[in-house]
């Protein structure tokens, strides 16, 4: 006959798997936020905060904490947990976008700005990390900045879409 299917995760069948055994699968802990999780966020904030607790030199375990905390409507837990994943890695474009984003999401843009001017001084052909510090910049009204930003964002990527969104 046929070959045994693979074992469901749950996720496909419309059955909640538990979460720790979807983590268990996975064998590096990682977090990621999905469906099952919106109706268990304290089993999601215990998950992601024992991951930083057992991996706390892992950028991504901080930053799957930021993600759970920002879910939860928690902003300065979230950028308290964003700006450890990027003082952990600042060359990690992930927790520049999520830290910068957090503190822009409440208004601390001057803050926001010396994210991603770090970021870049650290990383400067980080497309993506140009995109939205132009993004931000031309938010502030500093449009000749934000203009000279978003130029040196195609310059590195010419087919990037969210560059070219600049222009809309």
């Amino acid at each position: 006959g046929r070959p045994p299917s693979p074992p469901s995760s749950g996720w496909r069948s419309g059955r909640p798997a538990p979460l720790r055994q979807l983590l268990d699968r996975r064998g590096d802990g990682e977090l990621r936020i999905a469906r099952d999780l919106t109706r268990r966020p304290d089993e999601a904030l215990e998950i992601a905060t024992g991951a930083t607790r057992r991996f706390a030199h892992l950028p991504r375990a901080w930053l799957d904490l930021a993600f759970v905390r920002r879910w939860r409507e928690e902003p300065e837990e979230e950028i308290s947990a964003a700006d450890r994943a990027f003082e952990l890695n600042p060359l990690w474009n992930p927790a520049t976008l999520a830290f910068a984003g957090a503190l822009e999401r409440r208004g601390r843009f001057d803050e926001a700005l010396a994210v991603y001017v770090r970021a870049l001084s650290h990383s400067p052909h980080d497309g993506p990390v140009h995109v939205s510090h132009a993004n931000l910049l031309r938010r502030l009204r500093r449009a000749d900045e934000a203009f000279a930003a978003i130029q040196r964002a195609l310059r590195l990527a010419p087919g990037d879409d969210l560059a070219w969104d600049f222009f809309t």
